[in-house]
Formats: C-alpha cells, sequence, structure tokens
C-alpha cells in the first residue's frame, strides 16, 4: 500500500505540474485579467502560486521516500499534507474572514476567493478528492504496520 501512495505522491506532483506551468503559461501570454471588483487579485495570485509551486514539488521526494520504504517517508508525508492541508483550508478561511470583515477588506477577501481557483491549481485535484486527509490517515497505518517497535507497539 505504501508503494501505490508513493507513486500517488508523484503523480499528484506531476499533474499540479503540469496544472501550473499552463496556468502560468496562460497568465504569461494573454496577461493577468485585471477586474476592478477584484483589485488585489494579481497580488494574491502572486503569493498563492509559487506557494502550491513548492508544494508540487516537495511530492517527489516524498513520494519517492514512501515508494521505498524509507522511515522518513512518514514523516515527510505528514509534515507536506499537514502543511498543505493548513494551506488550502487556511487561505479559503482568510478570504472568507476579510470578506466578511468590512469594506476595504472585502476587497481583499473577494480577491483571494477569485484567485483560488487559478491560482490553486497544482493541488486542486488532491483538494477535491480529500487526499491531504485520507493520505496521512492511510500512510500512518500502514507504516504503523510495517515497522510496529518505531511507531510503539508492542
Amino acid at each position: 500500500m505504501l508503494r501505490i501512495l508513493g507513486a500517488l505522491d508523484i503523480a499528484f506532483g506531476l499533474l499540479g505540474g503540469l496544472s501550473l506551468v499552463s496556468t502560468w503559461i496562460a497568465v504569461h501570454q494573454r496577461g493577468f485579467p485585471y477586474d476592478p471588483r477584484f483589485p488585489y487579485q494579481l497580488r494574491a495570485f502572486l503569493v498563492m502560486s509559487p506557494l502550491e509551486a513548492l508544494f508540487v514539488a516537495c511530492h517527489f521526494p516524498v513520494g519517492v521516500c514512501v515508494a521505498r520504504l524509507r522511515r522518513r517517508g512518514r514523516w515527510m508525508t505528514n509534515l507536506l499534507l499537514g502543511s498543505q492541508f493548513v494551506w488550502v483550508y487556511g487561505w479559503a478561511l482568510a478570504a472568507l474572514i476579510t470578506t466578511m470583515a468590512g469594506k476595504s477588506w472585502a476587497l481583499v477577501g473577494q480577491s483571494m476567493a477569485a484567485v483560488s481557483g487559478v491560482g490553486g491549481m497544482g493541488t486542486g485535484l488532491e483538494t477535491i478528492v480529500a487526499y491531504p486527509i485520507w493520505g496521512i490517515i492511510l500512510t500512518n497505518v500502514a507504516y504503523r504496520k510495517l515497522y510496529p517497535l518505531a511507531a510503539g507497539g508492542k
């Protein structure tokens, strides 16, 4: 099962990388569309997009470590998928809170929400299938069975 999860990590890295590159090419060729309703949209994209690229790039070494059944693959998976979970849902929560905060902050929150689809292309598929949640659970269960003494078992 760990080898399958490692292959999934690598596949999500490849798919996320392709999605991000295609988005960056489209933005570079056509320019970022300006909408006066979302004045901070480009700034939000410039914050979100590199962080998404970082998450996508980290899937490759994590996938290799998990597929090779290395012990460090467990904590690397927990770190990657846990931080990715916090990032994706934290971004959505920050967009919601700033949208409800007031007129000037509402523009920031609406811009963040508007960019979430375009800037979040790298981890979009993972978010849809809830991979950060079940990936952490399955990886920890499988590593616990593979290395019972290291996991605190008897």
